[in-house]
C-alpha cells in the first residue's frame, strides 16, 4: 500500500508539474512554437518547405549512420555535427529565421547534418540490436570520431564530387570531445583521417574531475593500463592538423573551460580564428538555438569560411 500510495503521489505531482510547463509554453510561446517541439526532422523541413533527403552511412565497424541533407546538387558542400546528447535536429530546431542549417541552405549550399552512433537516427547496426545487445553501445568519442566522421564525411565528399568541404562541429564533436566551441575548416580527401580521427585528446578536467568523484580510482586507472601501459590515456597528435580552423566559444560555458580553448588554441598549428565571445549571458547552446546567433555569430562564420571554400562545380 505505501508503493502505491507514492506512485499515486507521483502521478499527481508530475501532472501538476506538466499542466503547469504546458500553461508556461502556451503562455510565453506560440502555437507554432509548440508544434516544432513534437516534429522531427521530416516534419520541420515540411512545415517550413525546405526539401530533405536521407543517406545511410556503414562505418567499418558496422555501425549504420544516418544523413540528413538539403540537397543543393553541384553546390558546395557543408557537413554540420552535433554535440553530446544532441542530433541533427539541432540545426533547424530554432527555425529559418534563426537555425544554421537553414541559413546556409539559402545561401546556396549543399548542408548535410551528421548523426553519431546510439542517437535518435542511428541506432542501427549490421549485426547489433541496440535493445538487446550491450555490445552495441560499448563505444565513446574515441569511435565516434575514429569511425562516424570518417565515414559520414568520405560519403559526402564521394556523393558530391568535391575534394574538401566546410565542417561545423557543436561541443562534444567541434574535437569530438571537450570544448565548448563551434569549429569550422575544410577537410579533403588527402587529409580526411589526419583531421577528423587522428586529432583528438584525453577527456578534459571537467570529464577527470567527474571520474575522480564518482568512480572508484582503480577502476578509472585499470582499463588505461591495459590498453597503453599507463594510468593516463595518450594524447592525441593534435599538432598534425594542417587544415585551417576557427574556434568561437564563450566563458560562461559550465560544460567546457575557458582554459581548455585557450590550451587547444596553442597547440593547433593553423588556427585562423579564436574568437571569444564577450556576452556574459550567452552558454554552451547560444551560438547554436540562439535568436540572436545568426547576426552576431553565423555571419562572421560565413564570411571567414567563404575564403577557404572550393571552386563551385
Amino acid at each position: 500500500m505505501f508503493h502505491l500510495i507514492t506512485l499515486s503521489n507521483t502521478l499527481q505531482l508530475m501532472c501538476f508539474f506538466g499542466v503547469a510547463i504546458a500553461g508556461y509554453m502556451e503562455e510565453k510561446y506560440s502555437a507554432s512554437v509548440i508544434e516544432d517541439s513534437a516534429l522531427d526532422m521530416l516534419g520541420l523541413t515540411r512545415k517550413y518547405h525546405y526539401p530533405l533527403e536521407s543517406h545511410f552511412v556503414t562505418t567499418e565497424d558496422k555501425y549504420i549512420l544516418r544523413l540528413f541533407r538539403l540537397p543543393r546538387p553541384k553546390a558546395r558542400p557543408v557537413f554540420l555535427m552535433h554535440g553530446l546528447l544532441d542530433s541533427s535536429i539541432t540545426w533547424l530546431l530554432s527555425g529559418p529565421w534563426a537555425a544554421l542549417g537553414y541559413y546556409l541552405y539559402d545561401l546556396g549550399y549543399d548542408v548535410w547534418m551528421g548523426n553519431a552512433r546510439g542517437n535518435f537516427y542511428s541506432r542501427n547496426h549490421t549485426t547489433y540490436n541496440p535493445d538487446i545487445d550491450k555490445s552495441f553501445w560499448r563505444f565513446s568519442w574515441h569511435e565516434i570520431g575514429f569511425y562516424d566522421l570518417p565515414a559520414s564525411i568520405d560519403y559526402v565528399l564521394n556523393k558530391t564530387g568535391y575534394d574538401k568541404m566546410a565542417y561545423f562541429g557543436h561541443s562534444q564533436v567541434s574535437f569530438q570531445l571537450k570544448y565548448w566551441l563551434l569549429l569550422l575548416f575544410y577537410l579533403n580527401k588527402q587529409i580526411t583521417y589526419e583531421t577528423s580521427s587522428k586529432k583528438f585528446r584525453r577527456s578534459n578536467d571537467h570529464i577527470d574531475a567527474y571520474c575522480c568523484h564518482h568512480c572508484p580510482l582503480r577502476l578509472c586507472s585499470t582499463e588505461n593500463l591495459k590498453r597503453y601501459n599507463s594510468s593516463q590515456p595518450k594524447d592525441y597528435p593534435i599538432k598534425n592538423i594542417t587544415a585551417p580552423v576557427a574556434l568561437y566559444y564563450t566563458s560562461n560555458d559550465n560544460l567546457s573551460s575557458y582554459k581548455d580553448v585557450m590550451h587547444l588554441s596553442k597547440e593547433l598549428p593553423n588556427v585562423v580564428e579564436n574568437h571569444l565571445y564577450p556576452y556574459k549571458k550567452w552558454n554552451h547552446m547560444t551560438m547554436i538555438w540562439g535568436l540572436e546567433a545568426r547576426e552576431l555569430t553565423h555571419k562572421n562564420m560565413v564570411e571567414l569560411m567563404k575564403k577557404y571554400e572550393p571552386e563551385s562545380k
